[in-house]
């Protein structure tokens, strides 16, 4: 079935997520108590705030494009390359608009989730970073077919989204890219620009936001359009802009008008309040602060014995139930199980990619692909060995094998096999690296890492590691390998491929947690938690209560499964503090979080409910 056709039904599935759609004169004092809200910017520098956003002085310059942080910073990037500062936001440096090339603009700007750095793009793709904002690669001399007009990071800021005016996308970093509208649609399909990027709540997909204000849902709920909510009403001006706004966007019309497509409410809009044309708008809903006091238990639901950490897509959560052979469905909105499908023997956690469920099967050499909508299994793959969770890659989907020298290329559009990639055996699951297109394929017997071109399948590059290696992770320009029979930690330079330090972890590392600045590495021989200073490679320590497994990020702080205790651990990423632990009924996978709601599932077969807030 075509990407398309499962879309429109997907949006049929999801409706029209706590969808309102207004247009108002500015709110006013009145709303100041609110306290969700959100800022306009216009062409002349005036700042506009609306809800329980604060009042901030107007910049002097053209404004180019607005982010915020928590706390209520925002800065403000203008078109002389300074970037302005309200609140409690820092300047981190300025952009010398000298060095850019003669076509060369300054496009947006986007800041990290700690609020210690940003990013700065400009309309040809280059990509300038400040202060703690990881290194993106930027798309160089790339010829493009539309200008770049807006940047989307994902959890954590490790990897993120450069996005044309024609839909196209770009993954940088280890961000995955999950499809974008140059192949959602034909050319004659295509009509309006693409004016901005937004990522969504959990940092695992993304939404394109087109002038008309349509809404193109990649891995994130469809939350509705413009075009829908006005049934054939044309807008006055276009849609120029847009934002997250807590679970769902925020669209900005050049005449000040805003859209709300969330479920967070409207506090008003500028059209009417000026004959400058709006340039920009940023939200201010405060981050969800995670203490012990502020999570609260919500329900439990019965599983499949061996149950693994669920994948989110598609509005829902697919469980897979190593014991059973079976894979759960959950809606999301609801936590409702919605049906229980059969599956090959021992399935894997799963890959959500290009309109797909990827279920690997570990025992019997399968890879089951489910339909999303149906819950029908299109196809039953074969694949030599053991496959592990698949990757995927420019509408390829490749599946490494525990116990087979080979990585399977499949199409993803007609799910056959097209290539079998020749490695060494034993091999986990790859790193993805989506701007440069390669694979790192892990090779456990042979203490080895491939490098592979996704493109033309062939090997880049094979470099010696410690013992049975991990699936690796790409961050602060290096590659980390986990090496788990050896207890270390091998530092990559990917642009090299030469080793360029082995760090002595102790344990049995596994794949660490890149985030605000630092790796967080959990072990299953340990009940440490290890953060790595990327800078000198120094390591600081948590203790924590029977083992530290599979950190996860969100919220600003870092979730820790511990499985032998029972127990979740939430760490402060900058204090290195342990805020609360939540205990459970079993043995925890890795946690999942979405928005408000913290997933907990368990090797028994339950899946744990918390709420924050």
């Amino acid at each position: 079935m075509h990407s398309k056709t499962i879309r429109a039904l997907l949006a049929v599935v999801i409706g029209l997520a706590a969808m309102s759609l207004h247009e108002a004169n500015p709110a006013g004092a009145e709303g100041a108590a609110a306290p969700d809200g959100y800022w306009i910017v216009d062409e002349v520098g005036e700042i506009r705030s609306f809800g329980g956003a604060a009042q901030y002085a107007p910049v002097v310059g053209s404004p180019v494009d607005m982010a915020s942080g928590r706390d209520g910073a925002l800065w403000v990037l203008t078109g002389d390359g300074v970037v302005h500062t309200r609140g409690v936001a820092q300047n981190f440096g300025d952009v010398d608009i000298d060095l850019l090339a003669e076509d060369e603009v300054l496009a947006a700007i986007e800041a990290t989730p700690s609020g210690k750095g940003y990013w700065v793009i400009t309309n040809r793709g280059r990509v300038v970073t400040r202060g703690d904002a990881d290194r993106f690669d930027g798309l160089g001399d790339l010829e493009l077919d539309g200008a770049i007009v807006g940047i989307a990071s994902s959890a954590g800021g490790v990897g993120g989204y450069l996005v044309g005016a024609d839909g196209g996308v770009f993954a940088q970093g280890e961000a995955p890219f999950l499809g974008s509208r140059r192949e959602l649609l034909t050319a004659a399909e295509v009509g309006n620009e693409i004016v901005a990027a937004v990522n969504d709540r959990d940092g695992l997909g993304y939404w394109l936001i087109s002038s008309d204000g349509g809404l193109f849902a990649f891995d994130a709920a469809f939350l509705g359009s413009v075009p829908m909510a006005l049934r054939g009403f044309a807008l006055d001006e276009p849609v120029i802009a847009a934002t997250s706004y807590g679970a769902g966007v925020l669209m900005l019309a050049r005449d000040g008008g805003v859209f709300v497509f969330s479920d967070l409410p409207f506090h008003g809009s500028a059209k009417g309040a000026s004959e400058s044309a709006a340039v920009a708008i940023a939200t201010s809903n405060p981050r969800i602060q995670v203490t012990a006091e502020s999570i609260s238990f919500v329900k439990t639901l019965e599983l499949g014995a061996g149950s693994w950490q669920p994948g989110h897509g598609f509005g829902r959560l697919w469980v897979p139930n190593r014991d059973e052979d079976t894979l759960t469905v959950i809606d999301s909105s609801t936590l409702e199980i919605v049906d229980v499908l059969d599956v090959g023997d021992k399935p894997f956690p799963v890959r959500l990619a290009w309109d797909w469920v990827w279920v690997p099967n570990v025992s019997d050499g399968t890879v089951s692909v489910i339909h999303p909508v149906t819950l029908e299994t299109e196809k039953v793959i074969d694949i030599p060995g053991e496959p592990r969770t698949p990757q995927a890659l420019d509408y390829k989907v490749f599946v490494a094998s525990r116990t087979s020298p080979t990585v399977t290329v499949i199409n993803a559009f007609t799910l056959d096999i097209i290539d079998e990639i020749e490695v060494a055996e034993g091999s986990q699951a790859a790193l993805v690296d989506a701007f440069e297109r390669l694979l790192w394929v892990p090779n456990t017997s042979g203490s080895t890492v491939t490098v592979i071109d996704g493109r033309t399948h062939e090997e880049v590059n094979r470099i010696a590691v410690g013992a049975a290696p991990a699936s690796p992770t790409k961050a602060y320009g290096r590659v980390w390998v986990p090496n788990g029979d050896s207890g270390t930690i091998t530092v990559i330079d990917p642009e090299t491929y030469q080793q360029v330090a082995t760090i002595d972890i102790g344990g049995k590392p596994s794949r660490p947690l890149a985030a605000f600045g630092k790796l967080f590495v959990g072990s299953a021989q340990s009940n440490d938690l290890l953060i790595i200073d990327p800078l000198d490679l120094s390591i600081s320590t948590v203790a924590m209560e029977a083992g530290a497994l599979m950190p996860s990020v969100a919220h600003d702080v870092i979730w820790v499964a511990n499985p032998d205790a029972h127990k979740v651990t939430v760490v402060d990423p900058e204090t290195f503090e342990i805020i609360t632990t939540i205990e459970v009924d079993g043995r925890p996978r890795r946690p999942v979080i979405i928005d408000k709601t913290v997933l907990i599932s368990t090797v028994e077969g339950s899946l744990n409910v918390f709420r924050i807030g």
